[in-house]
């Protein structure tokens, strides 16, 4: 999305921020949309990404609060990236380089996945997600 941002900012200039922002979230619509059905895998590393914002209040309404559903729902999106990260690990030339982007920002934001000690399933036992 920074990207589509910057292209339409070089094309038109900063003139008209919000028909900029209006381009830029028809743009997220439409990739996400295709994303959803021919990249499953990237849009559950998204929906997993917002499970766990939710959690931490990330995107919250004002005046809404976070649930318990909310933080099971964080905790499952936790062991999902806990795997995903580990395979694209395991095989970088089988990833985008957005994935690979995005599971690099993870293990800086999480050090204990990179820590060759704790096995897989402490780190699923205890996985209260550092976020």
């Amino acid at each position: 999305m920074d990207d589509v941002e910057r292209l339409l900012r070089d094309l038109y200039g900063e003139s008209d921020n919000e028909a900029i922002d209006r381009v830029r979230s028809a743009v997220f619509v439409i990739v996400r949309g295709f994303a959803e059905h021919l990249r499953k895998d990237v849009e559950q590393e998204h929906r997993d990404a917002e499970d766990i914002d939710c959690a931490n209040g990330i995107g919250v309404p004002e005046g809404y609060g976070v649930s318990g559903s909310d933080h099971r729902k964080a905790n499952k999106a936790c062991d999902e990236l806990l795997i995903r990260a580990r395979a694209v690990r395991a095989n970088p030339t089988a990833f985008s380089k957005y994935t690979l982007e995005f599971v690099d920002e993870l293990y800086a934001a999480w050090p204990s996945l990179a820590d060759p000690t704790i096995s897989d399933e402490a780190l699923e036992e205890s996985a209260v997600c550092p976020f």
